[in-house]
């Protein structure tokens, strides 16, 4: 069964979708074609089946409606169900004609504006989620009467004197009215319009509410609404009122009484629409449904078949989240969840926190904590003025201690404008690193903006433009301080964080201009391509000289892609060549590159990584071939991780392969290439055997924890503590 039968002219269907979507963002269920009929079912059977079984018919009603046959057989059908309320939604200025005109003429319409986008959705879901029962408040203490859908085959007077009859029935004495809640009946217009149709709000008082809606439902029996086959007079409705008059007043006395604290076993909870079964303990309505104050813990199986759990503090009403709670949920992948907000309806509802903390084994994940503080609808974090803080874990490849976001954030992520400022360990040549933007999209930055980058050395580098899925991208200037007061400025235009098209401009310390140069990569890679001779390239600060070929900026030197082969000269005398592949600025390797080094003592070394200024940044990987007439007992080394300056810092991998087939992998952290901290060594022989160390290192040996051997057929043979 769905809340809602939403019906619609083909033509209409974007109105549809935004409507369908909106009322279940807000947690009600929608039926709508074709959407929801199974493929290869009868159409009308489907049709029918459904109008039957929902509790609101929600007509979308345009000029296309009005002209289709379909419409208004599904009217037809849904004013023939006797429990199938019927709600018109008017998206234009077409007036009712017809059967449409038959069926809706004392409805009660919601009239929007598409062409002006004057929607009125939050007005169509207070009336339809009171309907429904979602929202008792919109029924019971601020309603318009003619919400009621009355079909009066009656006069209008002959209505209003069979309501105001029922009314007075339940309306207290003047000297009980005194000390009770007043009770406001709108009186009938001039105009002879009854005020039942007044656009105004009826106000009920809270005793008296409950009884006069059953004396209007009765009054709609008795003039004729949705058939039925019993039918009460205006006195037997006004009688039938006073006893729920009667009753109200009994259950507002018992509700203002402490309710009765229980405990319920194998009881269900609701929150984000899933159902939680567990414990129960607390206030409770009179059908033992957890109702106001209480506590609950249980648990919920997953779609793959493992265990939540969840803890609640705070208020309920019918089994949902109503009022203030904390929530408290243990996901199996190792993530605690706890929330501290108001909620409505099982759903966070405005301000509130939301803090997640991931576990180790949580994983592929460099986050230790994120805590979000902001408002909530519907369960999602939407601010305009939100703030997220990160906390990484050790193992983070960038380096980042925390980060802080301020801003905007729409549908849990950051979307708008709003600032980021990033913290950095240690370890990193960063210190902090901050990004504005106008424009975030899901995270990314888009738009104009500024970001600053603080280096551990002083520097600071600062960029002022535009961004486009978080590259530097489009008209920006680039403005880079070195810690001597020395600076460099460039103006122009940015492709993917490179300079592309502009000027860059020396100054030194005392800020006088030493140097102007124009940079043009606008051209080609062929047309721009140069063959330099004799040229130098400096690779971990060691200078190599060779011929470069490739991009070059107006002074002629490497800027851009290119290729490289020089040699170089050691202290020994020895000549070490290289031969380079990749990115360059300035005469430096910058961005990806391939380096292949050629070392006197007969070993051959491959870096494939990043570079920034000359040394490798990033991810990346460096190999080690060592030949014959290397005196050494390896063949090959090959060393992963996250670079910073040339060494592997933080979670990296080796593998040494032995001249006598042995297989030593490592995988650990690092300290600039150094293991140090926590890891794991496993040592295969070449026969099979093999041993797992397992615990701490410290400058790269052994410090603390344990060694199981195995024979080749992985039998365990011998355990020892190191340490």
């Amino acid at each position: 069964m769905s809340d809602i039968f939403l019906s619609h002219s083909s033509k209409d269907k974007e109105i549809a979708d935004k409507v369908c979507k909106y009322l279940e963002d807000k947690g009600l269920t929608c039926w709508i074609a074709p959407r929801d009929i199974v493929p290869g079912s009868d159409w009308a059977a489907s049709i029918s089946t459904a109008v039957t079984s929902s509790k609101v018919f929600l007509l979308i009603y345009s000029e296309n409606s009005a002209a289709s046959e379909q419409c208004s057989r599904e009217l037809g059908l849904a004013e023939s169900k006797k429990n199938v309320f019927v709600v018109p939604y008017k998206v234009d200025n077409t007036e009712p004609t017809g059967s449409f005109e038959y069926y809706l003429i004392s409805a009660h319409w919601i009239t929007a504006n598409y062409a002006k986008k004057d929607y009125k959705l939050e007005e169509l879901y207070n009336l339809v989620s009171g309907i429904v029962g979602r929202n008792v408040q919109n029924i019971t203490n601020n309603t318009y009467i003619d919400n009621l859908h009355i079909h009066g085959n009656g006069s209008p007077e002959e209505i209003q004197q069979e309501i105001d009859a029922a009314v007075k029935a339940v309306t207290p004495a003047p000297e009980a009215a005194a000390a009770s809640a007043p009770m406001a009946v709108p009186a009938a217009s001039s105009s002879g319009v009854p005020a039942v149709k007044s656009k105004k709000p009826f106000i009920i008082g809270g005793a008296c509410a409950a009884a006069v809606i059953i004396a209007v439902v009765a009054i709609i029996a008795v003039a004729g609404g949705k058939k039925d086959e019993t039918t009460l007079s205006a006195a037997e409705a006004a009688s039938s009122a006073a006893s729920v008059a009667s009753s109200a007043a009994e259950s507002k006395e018992e509700s203002s009484a402490a309710r009765e604290t229980v405990t319920l076993e194998n009881t269900d909870i609701n929150y984000n629409n899933d159902k939680y079964t567990g414990t129960y303990k607390g206030e409770v309505n009179s059908n033992k449904i957890p109702e106001g104050k209480g506590e609950f813990t249980g648990t919920m199986t997953g779609s793959d078949g493992k265990e939540w759990k969840i803890s609640i503090t705070g208020e309920f009403t019918g089994g949902r989240l109503n009022g203030q709670c904390t929530v408290v949920i243990n996901k199996p992948n190792g993530v605690d969840i706890t929330i501290e907000c108001n909620f409505e309806n099982g759903f966070e509802s405005g301000k509130g926190t939301k803090k997640d903390v991931y576990s180790d084994s949580y994983p592929d994940n460099i986050l230790k904590e994120l805590l979000y503080e902001g408002s909530f609808v519907q369960g999602n974090c939407e601010d305009e003025n939100a703030v997220i803080n990160y906390t990484f874990k050790d193992s983070d490849e960038y380096k980042r201690k925390t980060r802080v976001y301020k801003g905007s954030v729409k549908n849990g992520n950051w979307n708008g404008e709003g600032t980021t400022t990033t913290y950095y360990n240690d370890e990193s040549e960063y210190t902090e690193a901050e990004i504005y933007t106008n424009n975030w999209v899901d995270g990314v930055a888009n738009g104009q903006g500024k970001e600053v980058d603080k280096y551990k050395n002083g520097d600071v580098k600062t960029y002022e433009g535009e961004f486009a899925d978080g590259n530097w991208d489009g008209q920006g200037t680039c403005t880079f301080v070195y810690d001597n007061g020395a600076k460099e400025v460039y103006t122009g235009t940015y492709k993917e964080n490179k300079y592309y098209q502009g000027e860059k401009v020396y100054y030194d310390k005392d800020g006088k201009e030493t140097k102007r140069e124009t940079i043009d990569r606008s051209g080609s890679a062929a047309a721009d391509a140069k063959t330099l001779e004799n040229i130098e390239i400096d690779y971990r600060n060691d200078k190599y000289t060779g011929t470069y070929k490739g991009e070059v900026n107006s002074n002629n030197i490497p800027e851009g892609k290119g290729e490289f082969t020089g040699t170089s000269t050691d202290n020994d005398g020895k000549e070490w060549k290289i031969s380079i592949t990749g990115e360059f600025t300035g005469g430096r390797l910058n961005g990806q590159c391939t380096v292949v080094v050629n070392n006197p003592k007969g070993v051959d070394v491959t870096i494939e990584c990043n570079f920034e200024n000359g040394f490798e940044s990033g991810k990346g990987t460096k190999k080690t071939v060592y030949s014959e007439s290397y005196d050494g007992d390896f063949i090959e080394y090959t060393l992963e991780g996250n670079f910073v300056q040339g060494k592997v810092n933080g979670q990296g991998k080796e593998v040494y392969k032995y001249k006598n087939g042995d297989v030593s992998t490592f995988e650990a952290e690092y300290v600039d290439n150094k293991r140090e901290g926590q890891g794991t060594r496993t040592h295969v022989y070449a026969d099979g055997s093999k041993y797992i160390f397992t615990g701490t290192f410290k400058d790269g040996e052994y410090l603390q924890g344990e060694k199981v051997y195995y024979d080749k057929d992985g039998k365990e043979t011998k355990r020892e503590t190191v340490g």
